[in-house]
């Protein structure tokens, strides 16, 4: 049995090879990790269905990195060491003219075909404990076969969401896709152009908001795809150049950032007013910004660091503060709640009206994802702690803990459930704490870091590395979980259906609760 297994393996791996576009992609891999559609030049396919049907044959060559770049895995590297192989030794036999007069045709081929045998044996060998991991197992394989609907698009995406009993979705080579969220149907379709990593979707007013390559914001009907009104951005860097810009919609209008702050009307576009930096190559929203009480407070730069609140409606400076802020602040009862500014160590408080300082605190080290809620500030520590805080700056509890949080992921902000906070900010684990006195319950290892948490009743559904697993909130057991093969995002919960964007494929699933 092992032996067939074995045999297997091999086949597998001869028939990943077994076509010349493959290895065009091996050794193009092999020079730098490269993007989709970066790939799909540089090996010359011009559908990217041909090309995806040639990335599910090199399963287990290749893998994803960081950012989603494809690039070769060991046994990839082991594969194209084959490749070399074989061709040293096949041109080694014309360059000395075997095949013409010391050996036959027939001999030659046996002699590549040894070459190649013993190569792959050693391939296989190396990297069979890899290959297996990539594979989901027989019951998550299930799971997904018997979904509701599944829709492949053989692209990684770069944005997902539900709204409006639609599913809407972004590919990395800026395709957007709308689907009946019910039944998987494509509605319609609106081609963005250019390659992304990730993007936003805002659904509002029968309008759906979507950034594209370029710091390109483009309004698309929601009834039919069409465009309604693009705004392209200020643009002073390369980042910004080549990303798509972040922005929100509120009280009818668009915020928008790049190398600058827009205001837009949400209706038609039509620019409300804006504060540009001129040729300062620097993102105004690189701290972020929140709408609140007629005001917008945005952090960035300005011949120096400065957090700023306009008039939501002339874009008046009603006040500014001298400071950095790496992310959107915090507005409850008349204040501002900032973190990690000056020396990334501190948390702030100003009033809201005046900017005048109202408190700090500095903790002598980074402060991640200070999420508030119900009057409480919650947030985790690069020392190792994790704090409970009252708005006054007065401190509720700490928790600290045995794991360094040096790797806290920035996706995973604390969730609450049931008087429980749960949270990724331990390297390595999800952790439960008591809300009241930040006691520990319980805590889950979770090898690859927490990516999200997503909560649904009675279980929570937390994405680690490529895999995605159901959990129960009581007692942090692992229910079930499915193992993708390269990128998942967070998933979306609606109407009693989980809907997942992973691999290539959106797909629908009707069993939110996992069971043991």
């Amino acid at each position: 049995m092992e032996d067939e297994q074995e045999d297997q393996r091999r086949a597998e791996i001869f028939d990943a090879l077994g076509h010349p576009t493959r290895i065009s992609i091996i050794k193009a891999l092999n020079e730098e990790p490269l993007g989709f559609a970066d790939l799909k030049k540089e090996v010359g396919i011009d559908s990217s269905g041909h090309l995806q049907h040639h990335l599910n044959k090199l399963n287990g060559l290749i893998k994803t990195d960081e950012q989603g770049k494809y690039c070769l895995s060991n046994q990839g590297r082991d594969a194209l060491l084959s490749v070399q192989i074989v061709e040293r030794a096949a041109g080694s036999t014309s360059k000395n003219g075997f095949g013409r007069s010391h050996m036959k045709s027939s001999r030659r081929l046996k002699l590549i075909s040894v070459f190649l045998a013993v190569a792959l044996i050693f391939v296989s060998a190396v990297a069979v404990l890899e290959y297996t991991q990539l594979q989901p197992d027989v019951e998550n394989q299930s799971k997904i076969d018997t979904a509701a609907w599944t829709r492949e698009l053989y692209v990684t995406f770069a944005a997902f969401t539900i709204m409006d009993d639609k599913t809407f979705t972004m590919t990395r080579d800026g395709d957007f896709y709308c689907f009946d969220q019910e039944t998987g149907q494509t509605l319609w379709s609106q081609s963005l152009g250019g390659y992304i990593m990730l993007s936003q979707t805002v659904v509002e007013n029968s309008k759906v908001f979507v950034g594209s390559r370029g710091s390109v914001l483009n309004c698309l009907s929601e009834e039919n795809g069409s465009i309604l009104y693009r705004f392209e951005a200020f643009v002073a860097s390369s980042i910004a150049s080549k990303t798509a810009p972040d922005f929100s919609v509120s009280d009818g209008r668009v915020f928008v950032t790049a190398d600058g702050f827009h205001v837009l009307n949400a209706t038609n576009g039509e620019l409300l007013w804006e504060y540009s930096y001129g040729s300062l190559p620097n993102s105004v929203g690189n701290g972020g910004w929140t709408v609140a009480d007629n005001r917008v407070f945005v952090g960035g730069w300005d011949n120096g660091h400065k957090l700023f609140c306009f008039n939501i409606t002339d874009g008046s400076i009603l006040w500014e503060d001298g400071i950095k802020i790496n992310s959107p602040p915090i507005i409850s009862n008349g204040q501002v709640l900032i973190w990690n500014y000056d020396n990334d160590t501190c948390l702030k408080c100003l009033d809201e009206v005046t900017g005048m300082t109202l408190w700090s605190i500095d903790f002598g080290t980074t402060i991640f994802q200070p999420t508030l809620y119900d009057g409480t500030l919650l947030f985790g520590l690069a020392d190792g702690d994790f704090q409970s805080e009252t708005e006054n700056g007065s401190r509720n509890w700490i928790y600290s803990s045995m794991h360094e949080t040096s790797s806290y992921p920035s996706a995973a902000a604390p969730q609450i459930v049931n008087n429980t906070v749960v949270t990724g900010y331990e390297a390595g684990y999800l952790t439960a704490l008591n809300l009241s006195d930040g006691k520990l319950i319980w805590r889950t290892p979770m090898p690859d870091g927490v990516g999200s948490i997503t909560q649904d009743k009675n279980v929570l559904l937390v994405t680690s590395g490529t895999t995605l697993y159901w959990i129960n909130p009581s007692s942090g057991i692992i229910q079930e979980s499915i193992t993708f093969k390269h990128w998942i995002l967070t998933p979306k919960i609606a109407e009693n259906r989980l809907y997942i964007a992973a691999d290539g494929k959106v797909i629908a699933l009707d069993d939110i609760q996992g069971g043991m």
